[in-house]
């Protein structure tokens, strides 16, 4: 594409099209929108830095997955339990069959994982769990 010179005089520079394009570029590329295996900050939360990441593969029950972690702020993904993926937090009571998979935040400001299948604890597949927190060190 050739540079253009515009006039801008007797042109608006901004135009609803143009804005909509812009507001749409910022929005694909803002960091709230990333999801990575590596930690991102991605705002701030009652006046602390937000963080998300993404924990991949197999997770076995009371797996640490984060620590330092002041505010659990949400917990979303999936894994496999049993060959069915199960949306997280996941929890089945069914004919004396049950399934957990979720995490929760220890006294020791750990994330652990909460795996259990028919009562005992097992470990889930091919998982994919995005993590919101701030840290105790901020």
């Amino acid at each position: 594409m050739a540079y253009e010179k515009i006039n801008w005089e007797s042109t608006t520079p901004i135009n609803t099209t143009n804005l909509k394009k812009m507001e749409q570029e910022i929005y694909e590329n803002s960091v709230s929108n990333i999801y990575s295996t590596g930690e991102q900050r991605i705002g701030t939360y009652l006046g602390k830095p937000l963080y998300r990441i993404v924990i991949t593969g197999n997770i076995a029950d009371n797996t640490t997955l984060l620590s330092n972690v002041d505010i659990l702020v949400d917990v979303e993904g999936t894994g496999d339990i049993n060959s069915l993926y199960r949306v997280i937090p996941y929890f089945e009571v069914y004919n004396n069959l049950n399934f957990i998979l979720t995490v929760n935040k220890t006294p020791s400001n750990e994330v652990k994982a909460v795996v259990f299948r028919l009562g005992e604890p097992t470990t889930a597949n091919d998982c994919n769990i995005a993590l919101k927190y701030t840290k105790t060190t901020d």
